[in-house]
């Protein structure tokens, strides 16, 4: 550069002494404005600082400066999340509410190829693979074992199963009747009691014959993972709104964790339905799109070494700086 500006340097260590030194002999003008920025005026800041109240709202400040950007023709944006691993579902929603909004509407819908979250989404993340966990807790649990009031709430409310578009009115009313302030927990037995008055047939037979269909298969189905498959036939998983490719490599993906589960020997029921949750967690699905799309959602330490045109690094502040980046 033929001219560097220093701001905020109090003084300068022996170190970078030396190269303001070099710099000078090499014909580079070096002017330290930090204790003449009030005679020589404000420069015009190449980085800037905006405030959020929450980080939710700076990711979707990010998300709007990531668009705007796109606008201007500019290809290579890089949005960097410092405590990625903590941010990245809110980073995916913040991103697919603005700019891939049709995605929020369905189970599977890929969020399209203008923005890439590297390192891909856990499995248990997906709404189909969290639908499917929920129906086989249930039917472990059986007619009379006290569920909690949240999972019973998303298995009402959920597409993933069968008659859910043609029930999903009653079922949603349904659960506005179950809940109870305080309530914290509820047996399939009250759901299909109740059901029986709210105009969901199919709910109302299904949570009747789950005993005696659970009973059928653990005597047909001799694995854990042949069993969960038998038990998500059963409530028509992955449900009518699932549909396309996506879909299909999520149903895909939680097939093979079956297999893992049929190879790691036999287990009861409870055991296996856990092994099958940290599987899931440990698996993770590519997001659409890739390393071509020009939106980059990333690690802070995984810029280093790119190249990118624009670059906005998020949740960065005076308690939580990031770790220096290592090769």
């Amino acid at each position: 550069p033929g001219v560097v500006r220093l701001r905020g340097f109090v003084e300068h260590t022996p170190l970078e002494a030396r190269l303001f030194a070099a710099l000078a002999h090499r014909g580079v003008t070096v002017i330290d404005e930090t204790r003449g920025l009030l005679e020589t005026g404000p420069v015009p800041a190449v980085v800037r600082y905006p405030v959020y109240r929450s980080t939710e709202d700076e990711l979707r400040g990010a998300v709007a400066w990531a668009e705007a950007a796109m606008a201007k023709g500019i290809e290579r944006i890089a949005v960097a999340v410092n405590g990625f691993d903590t941010l990245r579902h809110h980073a995916v929603r913040a991103f697919r509410e603005r700019l891939a909004p049709e995605s929020t509407l369905r189970l599977t819908e890929a969020p399209g190829a203008s923005f890439y979250v590297q390192g891909g989404t856990p499995l248990d993340r997906a709404p189909l693979v969290a639908a499917a966990l929920d129906l086989l807790e249930l039917s472990r649990g059986g007619l009379h074992q006290p569920q909690a009031f949240a999972d019973i709430s998303r298995w009402l409310r959920s597409p993933a199963w069968v008659a859910a578009g043609r029930e999903r009115a009653p079922r949603a009313l349904l659960e506005l009747a179950l809940r109870r302030p305080g309530r914290t927990s509820l047996t399939l037995a009250d759901v299909a009691s109740a059901a029986a008055d709210a105009n969901c047939p199919v709910l109302c037979e299904r949570v009747s014959r789950l005993p005696a269909e659970s009973e059928r298969l653990v005597e047909q189905e001799t694995g854990p993972a042949r069993r969960f498959m038998g038990w998500l036939r059963y409530w028509g998983w992955p449900g009518p709104q699932a549909s396309g490719a996506q879909a299909q490599r999520i149903v895909d993906a939680l097939t093979r964790c079956f297999d893992a589960l049929d190879a790691a020997g036999a287990m009861d029921t409870a055991a296996a339905l856990q092994a099958l949750r940290s599987l899931c967690h440990e698996r993770s699905l590519p997001e659409e799109g890739g390393v071509l799309s020009p939106v980059q959602v990333l690690d802070v330490k995984d810029v280093v070494g790119q190249h990118f045109d624009a670059v906005r690094v998020v949740n960065v502040h005076a308690d939580n700086w990031p770790e220096p980046a290592r090769a």
